[in-house]
C-alpha cells in the first residue's frame, strides 16, 4: 500500500504542476491562490448521463463534504487522504474520498470516491472507486469528468465499469 500511495503521489504531482503551469495560458483568467480554507464545506456536482455505459449509472446530485486540515496542505495543494472527507450521492452515504485539490485557481482536482469506511485507515479489499478529474474555475466551480475504473485497474468500479460521465460543480 505505501509503495502504491507514493506511486499515486508522484503522478498526482506531474498532473498538478502541468495544470498549474497551463492553466492560465488559455486565455481562462490569471491564476490566484487560495487558502485550502476556502476549499473546505461543501461542493455539489451534477453528472450528466451516458447511455453508452452499461447499467443505471450514477443518480441524483453528487455531494462532497471537504473537511481537512491545515496539515493535509503541501506545496502541490490540499490533500484529501486522511478519510476525513465524505462523498454522497443522490442523499446516500457513499464513502470517504481521497486526492488533491489544487490551491492555484483555476487548477487542477484529482479526487478519488471510494465506496464504504475505511478499514484500518485504509481502502476496503477489494476497492470500490470512481475517480473525479477537472478543473477547479476562478469562482470555485468544477469542470470535469467522473471516471470508473476497468477491472484491469486494480479497483471495482461504483456505478459502471469502465465508463465516463461529464459532470459539473460548485462550492456551495
Amino acid at each position: 500500500m505505501g509503495q502504491a500511495r507514493v506511486l499515486c503521489a508522484g503522478s498526482v504531482a506531474l498532473l498538478l504542476l502541468a495544470g498549474i503551469g497551463c492553466a492560465g495560458s488559455d486565455g481562462g483568467g490569471e491564476l490566484r491562490e487560495v487558502n485550502f480554507t476556502e476549499l473546505l464545506g461543501t461542493w455539489t456536482f451534477q453528472i450528466q448521463s451516458n447511455p453508452s455505459c452499461p447499467g443505471p449509472g450514477p443518480s441524483g446530485a453528487l455531494v462532497l463534504q471537504v473537511h481537512q486540515s491545515a496539515t493535509d496542505v503541501s506545496l502541490l495543494g490540499l490533500g484529501l487522504d486522511n478519510a476525513t472527507s465524505t462523498w454522497s450521492i443522490g442523499g446516500q452515504s457513499g464513502g470517504y474520498v481521497t486526492g488533491w485539490l489544487s490551491l492555484s485557481i483555476p487548477g487542477i482536482a484529482w479526487i478519488n470516491l471510494v465506496a464504504g469506511d475505511p478499514v484500518d485507515g485504509g481502502a476496503p479489499s477489494p476497492a470500490r472507486v470512481a475517480t473525479l478529474n477537472g478543473t477547479v474555475t476562478a469562482d470555485l466551480g468544477f469542470s470535469g469528468t467522473l471516471s470508473d475504473p476497468t477491472l484491469a485497474q486494480g479497483h471495482q468500479p461504483i456505478f459502471s465499469t469502465a465508463c465516463v460521465y461529464q459532470v459539473t460543480g460548485q462550492h456551495d
